[in-house]
């Protein structure tokens, strides 16, 4: 096969030619222990926080559980042990997944690159950045064997929650050391390796579930176990040790924020996170941010509070909390059987949580920069974001986007309306508004200026009715408001659920003249040598009409 074989010599040719660029060209500088945490800054140059890596563990091959290194090669480059650092089929593969998805759902970097990337590569995401990376996979691939290659890789990776390496990533979410893991848990835990923000059993255990099934599944597939096994494995159920609550200094809510922000951004933002050196520059405002937190604690501090138990399965409980899937995480070891995690839980374990509880968000509207945020009474006590995360019912803070719709369709200031009883045909047969309090009508005629000033909730309804409900969501959704919206008559009323933080933005366009913004926590991100990574640029357009958006205001402040 004279053909096959000039190809080949072609090829190594090729590779030999690389490695030798990289031994060159490339400065190769191990970065592992060069760990260096992040800094927070407000938007005038103080310190917010700081963000510390945990300590790392690393331990051979030998003390790893058997299942662990075959995991990971299943589930993040099944060719490993066939490619020399870069694999073609595997790039032509995840290109092709990539467009019949239409969206990046699987990378073509092997484990050799991503060893490369983490030991040399400062955070940027330029083409030659990548250059490098393949490089870097050739001269890694002739310096080093296979197994030393993988060992160097599972004591680097990044698996969530200030975890690095397979040791502490065992020890973070099983509570126990690496050689001990179960072949559940080694797959659960290989497959945090490609997001460990989407699939950390603490954030969202279905998603890590159906994660950890797939590896068993590919492992399955390679051989590395029977299908008995990982049918078994599936079955298994998932105890996690708990994290430890942390409590940053300052702003607690919006930095978890910030940072759920970058690690969603990037691919590698753990990395950045805990061990990249950056700088965040961000939106808040710390002396903002402190009479927010004075004000919300005075006000909370003097309700009487109680201790109750938040429900489980993410939904708002009766005492106004909500925990669970996306809420305050246990803090003892949690036993959850993979067939009731299957159906969406979370995991089971109810923790007490002082009520009241409360949400306070502050935007700059011109901007949409957020200045100060408070998601709780104590990050320590519940880590729930009620800011971002809590849907509510807004209430008759609702009735100025119905309004809004109103004043452009003929409808103005002066226009009159009679509060009295009325029947509306609804789908469950008649509805008949009423105002809130001893007196459920007005009984007399109300100007659409006094409608909103005194809060009249039949007046809405009529409004809401006359003009079709799809008329005030439409509007809703134009001035910022991204939750879905019921179709129905009391939609004006506020009994759809909405977030504070989509509240506050949607309200934007009546203080700025018109324009939506987009809720801003950063403004720019820069790497250790203060190069600029990433700047985020304030997004506003108009969806109002600037008279409407005064009239309303102003018919707002009788209020």
């Amino acid at each position: 096969m004279p053909g096959r074989t000039s190809y080949r010599r072609r090829y190594a040719s090729i590779i030999l030619v690389l490695i030798a660029l990289a031994v060159l060209f490339i400065r190769i500088t191990p970065l592992p222990g060069q760990v260096l945490g992040s800094t927070f800054f407000d938007r005038n140059g103080r310190i917010i926080t700081t963000t510390t890596a945990a300590a790392r563990i690393e331990v051979p091959l030998s003390e790893m559980s058997p299942y662990l290194p075959k995991a990971v090669v299943a589930v993040e480059d099944e060719r490993f042990y066939r490619h020399f650092g870069v694999d073609p089929v595997g790039i032509l593969r995840a290109i092709t997944r990539n467009i019949r998805a239409g969206r990046i759902v699987e990378g073509g970097s092997t484990i050799t690159q991503q060893l490369a990337k983490n030991m040399f590569l400062p955070p940027e995401r330029t083409i030659g950045r990548k250059i490098r990376e393949v490089m870097l996979a050739f001269y890694l691939e002739v310096k080093f064997t296979k197994s030393e290659i993988l060992e160097r890789y599972l004591n680097v990776v990044y698996l969530g929650h200030g975890a690095y390496g397979v040791e502490m990533g065992a020890r973070t979410y099983f509570g126990k050391s690496a050689r001990d893991l179960t072949l559940a848990e080694s797959a659960m835990l290989a497959g945090l390796t490609r997001g460990p923000y989407y699939y950390s059993p603490y954030r969202d255990m279905k998603a890590a579930l159906a994660r950890r099934d797939l590896v068993l599944s590919k492992m399955a597939d390679l051989g590395y176990i029977t299908r008995e096994e990982a049918q078994k494995a599936s079955r298994e159920p998932v105890r996690l040790a708990g994290l430890e609550q942390r409590e940053y200094r300052q702003a607690p809510y919006f930095v978890d924020s910030v940072m759920r922000e970058i690690l969603k951004r990037y691919s590698d933002g753990g990395n950045l996170l805990y061990s990249g050196g950056l700088n965040v520059h961000t939106t808040l405002d710390l002396d903002m941010q402190l009479a927010a937190e004075e004000a919300f604690h005075e006000v909370l501090d003097a309700l009487p509070s109680r201790v109750a138990m938040g429900e489980a399965n993410g939904t708002t409980s009766r005492d106004g909390d909500a925990t669970g899937q996306a809420g305050g995480l246990p803090s003892k070891a949690t036993d959850v059987t993979g067939k009731a995690l299957a159906a969406g839980s979370s995991p089971s374990s109810q923790s007490p949580t002082r009520q009241p509880q409360g949400a306070l968000v502050a935007i700059d509207p011109k901007t949409g920069e957020i200045r100060a945020l408070i998601g709780g009474r104590s990050f320590r006590e519940t880590q729930f974001n009620r800011a971002t995360d809590a849907k509510r019912q807004p209430g008759s803070a609702f009735k100025p986007f119905v309004y809004a719709a109103a004043l452009d369709s003929g409808y103005t200031a002066a226009t009159p309306l009679t509060c009295e009883p009325i029947y509306l045909p609804v789908d469950s047969g008649v509805y008949s508004p009423k105002d809130f309090g001893k007196e459920p009508y007005h009984w007399r005629v109300l100007s659409v200026r006094d409608a909103i000033v005194v809060s009249c909730n039949v007046i809405a309804v009529k409004v809401n009715y006359e003009l079709g409900p799809q008329k005030g969501i439409s509007y809703a959704k134009r001035m910022g408001i991204e939750s879905p919206l019921g179709a129905n008559l009391s939609l004006v009323l506020g009994t759809s659920v909405v977030t504070p933080l989509e509240m506050a933005a949607a309200f934007c366009p009546l203080a700025n003249g018109g324009y939506r913004v987009r809720p801003l926590f950063v403004n720019s991100v820069l790497d250790r040598r203060g190069r600029v990574i990433d700047s985020f640029r304030i997004e506003k357009r108009r969806v109002l009409d600037p008279r409407t958006a005064y009239i309303l205001t102003d018919i707002m402040k009788g209020v």
